[in-house]
C-alpha cells in the first residue's frame, strides 16, 4: 500500500543513539531511504512484496557510486538504522515496517466499518419496504397541522373557519401560499408579527421565487418562523453592540485631560 506521507517523530529522532552518532551525509542518505521504504511497506523493494533492491540499483537511486553506497549502507546497518532480512537479504527499517502495518490495519478497519454501515442501512430500508408492502395501507395525513395547530374539519356555522380550513389544506399540500393574505394566514399561531410578513418575509420570497440560499422552500410557516427568530437575534445583538459602544465612549479617563468633557479654562497672560 503506497502512502502519501509517513509519521516523523522529532523527539525520537533527536534522542536515538544510533542516529546521534551519524554524520550529516549518512543522515541525508537515511532520510531518502525512509522515503523509499514508505512506499513498499517499510522494506527496500522494487514494489510492495517484490524483489529487494540490489546494491547497484540502490546506488543509482541515491546518485552514488556502488562502493560508496555499500559503505553508507554498512554504516546504517551498524548503527541500527537499517536491518537485513535473513531469508532474502532485503534491507528494512523496523519502525517504518510497524507504522505501515498499523496504517494498513487502520484503513482496512475503516473500510469494513463503512461497508457494515452501508449493509445495515440497506437491510433497514428493505425491512421498511417489506412492512409497507405487507400492510397494504397508506399512511394518512395528521388531522392537526403541526405549524398552524388548527383542525382541518370545517365548521358549518363559521365562514372564517372554512377559510382557515382551505388555507390549512393548501399549506399541508405544498406549504407555499399564493398571495400575501394566505402567507399571513399560514403563520397563524406561530407568533410572527403580521408586519414582519408584509414588510420583509413576503417581499423577500417574491423576489427570490420561494428560494433561500439555493434551496426550495417547502414549508412557508416554518421558514417564516426561523427567519423571524434569526432577525430578532440579529437585532438584539446589534442593540447590545451599540449599547456597549456607547458605554465605552462615555467612559472617562480621569488621569488624562483628553477624555474630560469639561471645557478648557482660558488662561490669560
Amino acid at each position: 500500500m503506497k502512502r502519501p506521507s509517513f509519521q516523523f517523530y522529532p523527539s525520537d529522532w533527536m534522542i536515538d543513539p544510533g542516529l546521534s552518532t551519524l554524520g550529516y551525509y549518512e543522515v541525508g542518505v537515511f532520510i531518502k531511504l525512509l522515503c523509499f521504504t514508505s512506499q513498499t511497506g517499510g522494506e527496500l523493494r522494487y514494489c510492495d512484496g517484490g524483489e529487494p533492491f540490489t546494491i547497484t540499483d540502490l546506488a543509482t537511486s541515491l546518485g552514488l557510486e556502488a562502493n560508496k553506497a555499500q559503505k553508507v549502507i554498512d554504516t546504517l546497518i551498524k548503527h541500527g538504522c537499517l536491518k537485513v532480512r535473513e531469508d532474502d537479504g532485503c534491507l528494512y527499517n523496523a519502525r517504518m515496517v510497524r507504522d505501515c502495518i498499523e496504517a494498513k490495519e487502520f484503513y482496512e478497519a475503516k473500510k469494513r466499518a463503512s461497508e457494515a454501515g452501508v449493509e445495515a442501512r440497506r437491510r433497514i430500508r428493505e425491512s421498511n419496504e417489506n412492512q409497507a408492502s405487507n400492510s397494504g395501507t397508506t399512511k394518512k395525513e395528521p388531522v392537526v397541522d403541526v405549524w398552524l395547530n388548527q383542525k382541518t374539519t370545517p365548521s358549518s356555522s363559521s365562514s372564517s373557519s372554512i377559510n382557515n380550513t382551505t388555507h390549512t389544506a393548501h399549506a399541508r399540500e405544498n406549504r407555499l401560499p399564493s398571495n400575501l393574505q394566505e402567507a399571513i394566514d399560514f403563520c397563524t399561531g406561530t407568533g410572527v408579527p403580521e408586519s414582519f410578513i408584509r414588510e420583509r418575509a413576503w417581499p423577500k420570497m417574491e423576489a427570490y421565487g420561494f428560494m433561500d440560499q439555493g434551496n426550495k422552500i417547502t414549508n412557508w410557516a416554518k421558514w417564516v418562523t426561523l427567519f423571524w427568530n434569526a432577525s430578532e437575534n440579529a437585532r438584539k445583538r446589534a442593540e447590545k453592540e451599540a449599547a456597549d459602544k456607547e458605554k465605552k465612549q462615555q467612559k472617562k479617563r480621569p488621569d488624562s485631560y483628553m477624555y474630560d468633557d469639561k471645557p478648557v479654562r482660558e488662561i490669560t497672560l
